[in-house]
Parts: C-alpha cells; structure tokens; sequence
C-alpha cells in the first residue's frame, strides 16, 4: 500500500520549487502530493514546460500554472514571489533535508499501517531508519569499506556436521530445513541449536513440542547427562510465540541465533493469524544484517514427497527466495536420513551432501564416522 506523504513546510517546498526552476533539482525528486495547492500548480507548470533544453522563464510558469492547471493568479504570483526574492539554501542542503524528511515520512507510514493491522514491528521500523540514520547519508565507494582481506563469508560451524562446516562454510544468514514428516528435520534444527548455544544465544520459536516435550528431547540427545545438559541449556532460551522476538534480542544484545520450527505453525498461531508465512519470513530475513542467524524448519508440500526441491516448502514461495541455503532432509530408514543441499546461495555445492544415522534418538551423526561430539 503506498504511504500517504506528509507535505513539506513551506519554506522547504520554496527551496525545492526553486531548484527546480534553475535545473539544479529534477522533478522526479519531488512528490506533488507533498506540496501545497499552489507549488502542485507551479510543479505541474515546470514539468509541462520542461525538456526544452533551459529553464523555463518566470512569466511562462505562472502562465502556465493558471491557464492549465487551475492555480489562482493571485495566489501565484505572491509564491513566486517569495521563491525569486528569499535566499534559498545550497542544492545539497535541499536534498539532505528532503531524505530526511522522506526517512521519517516512511517511518511514520509504517506506524501507521503497523497500528492498522496490528502487527507490532519495532525492527520493520528501525530498518528503515538505519537505512537513512548513517552520518550524512554520506555514499562510501564499496573499496573502502572492504578493507584489505576479502574472505568468504562465514558461518557458525557445527562440530557434529563437519561436511556442512566444509562445503557451506557452517550456517549462515537464513537458513531452511525442509523435510517430509518424520525426516528428522525438528531433530536435526535443535541439534544445531543446542551445539552454537555454547557460542551465541540461541533462540528457539517452538510451535511443535511445548517445552517439556523439548526439554525431554535434549536430555536424550545427551543420554541423561545432566552436566552437558546444563552446559547446552544455559544459553538456550525456548518461546512459543515470535511476538516477543525483537524485545528478547533487545535483552541478549548480542548477535544470536534463532530457530523457528516450523514456520507454516506461524500464521496460525492466535497471535500471527494477521500475517502470512511469506510476511514472517521476509521480517525475520532482515535479522542477518544486525549479525543474527535464522533457521526456518519447513514442512513440505505432498507434491514433493520423495524428491529433493527447492520449491517444495508447503505453503510459502518467499521462504526459498529467502534461504542463504536450503536443506532437504530425505528419509531412507527409520535411523537413518539423507541431508540434501537444494541450494546454496555462496558457495557451489549442491546435491547430497551427507547421510545422517540417529543417535539417541534425537541427535544424528555423520554416517562413516564414529560417534560426533555436539561440542
């Protein structure tokens, strides 16, 4: 929905109407909606009489203004007036508070339709003001900001899937773990979760278990260990519903890592039933540029049982759009899976990357290798 644009205070507008009659400003700078009754008449005049190779003169604005475009001469030439005679600021003054007033025109509008349809997004609105907060709005070439060494980006490595940590660089950015039921693709999400958790914060949106159920799973997966179940726990946080999200990662201050299993539970949840799968997804897509990491758990649509696809998270098409990677969890017995890079956004590999034997229950380790440490 396009935002409604706030009209400039009259002295900004005179300065913008100026640049634009000496050519200094383009006119597909200015929104008409944002001036007042009289500058949308002489805006109109200077688009109509522009594309001459000059400027157009003050004399055939104004007649143009009210001859064609409904603008009172009265009214039209005191505007001009004040436009000719008031000093006007420098053209890169104009443009810097035009952003300006553009960054918070946006935020506002976003308030707005946040308030409208109630789905409350502190991080949909700091996103748009880090995209206009930086000092000046000043461009930086991309080689300064590089620096020397340029590496491959990296990810979180998982002791337990050495061939991930090999042929994708661990995980990183948003990841998706898609799989028929009974895959293993919950197992092998919260194997991934309780392994960084020693490293980051981890996060885990859970719509499938309910917290005794998880609680239950990770003691498994440690075989009763109640030392290592502490350790893996001390730094796992479980929710059951993303509404909280933005203020929990305002507690950790510190980049995290989180795990929503599975996003199709989402948008039927009471709390989301205003938001669809492909509006969550692309929210929780913009936690990677303040250093978190996403894991999307994605059940698949029937028509791709049996086959490793891209396209085959059940009722979403942002979700594969959005994936830095896409695994398909492939079961081939009740212990074990196969583990399918269906995509692979940095990096080359794709195709079946490992087979995963489960241990315990609810851990898997790599087939051909003895028993993985999760740390």
């Amino acid at each position: 929905m396009k935002g409604r644009q706030l009209p400039l205070n009259i002295e900004l507008e005179h300065a913008a109407i100026h640049a634009c009659l000496k050519g200094e400003l383009a006119t597909d700078q200015l929104h008409i909606e944002e001036l007042s009754k009289t500058g949308q008449a002489i805006f109109k005049a200077v688009v109509g009489l522009g594309g001459k190779g000059k400027s157009p003169s003050t004399k055939a604005v104004l007649l143009s203004a009210s001859e064609f475009h409904g603008g009172d001469v009265g009214d039209l030439r005191t505007y001009m007036k004040a436009v000719n005679e008031s000093e006007m600021p420098e053209i890169e003054e104009v443009l810097e508070t035009l952003a300006r007033k553009r960054a918070i025109n946006a935020v506002v509008n976003e308030a707005t339709d946040q308030i409208a349809t109630g789905d409350y997004s502190l991080l949909g609105i700091k996103d748009l003001v880090d995209k206009t907060a930086s000092p000046k709005n000043k461009l930086v070439p991309l080689r300064e900001r590089m620096g020397k060494k340029i590496a491959p980006p990296v990810g979180i490595h998982i002791p337990s899937l050495p061939s991930v940590n090999r042929e994708l660089n661990g995980i990183y950015g948003v990841v998706v773990i898609q799989g028929e039921p009974a895959a293993g693709k919950s197992t092998l999400g919260l194997q991934i979760g309780v392994s960084v958790s020693v490293e980051r914060p981890v996060l885990y949106y859970d719509f499938e278990q309910g917290e005794e159920v998880m609680a239950w799973h990770i003691s498994e997966m440690f075989a009763g260990n109640r030392s290592k179940i502490d350790k893996y726990t001390e730094n796992f946080y479980v929710r059951h519903t993303l509404t909280t999200l933005e203020r929990d990662l305002g507690m950790l201050r510190v980049p995290s890592l989180v795990v929503v299993d599975s996003i199709q539970k989402v948008s039927h949840s009471i709390s989301h039933k205003r938001e669809t799968i492909d509006s969550v997804v692309h929210k929780l897509e913009a936690l990677k540029k303040y250093g978190h990491h996403v894991i999307f758990i994605s059940e698949k649509g029937r028509a791709s049982y049996g086959n490793p696809s891209m396209s085959g998270s059940k009722e979403t098409g942002e979700i594969e759009y959005a994936g830095d990677a896409v695994y398909d969890v492939m079961k081939v017995s009740e212990d074990t899976s196969e583990l399918w890079v269906v995509k692979n956004r940095h990096y080359k590999f794709t195709g079946m990357l490992t087979s995963l034997v489960r241990e315990n229950s609810w851990r898997f380790r790599e087939a051909g290798r003895s028993s993985n440490r999760i740390d």
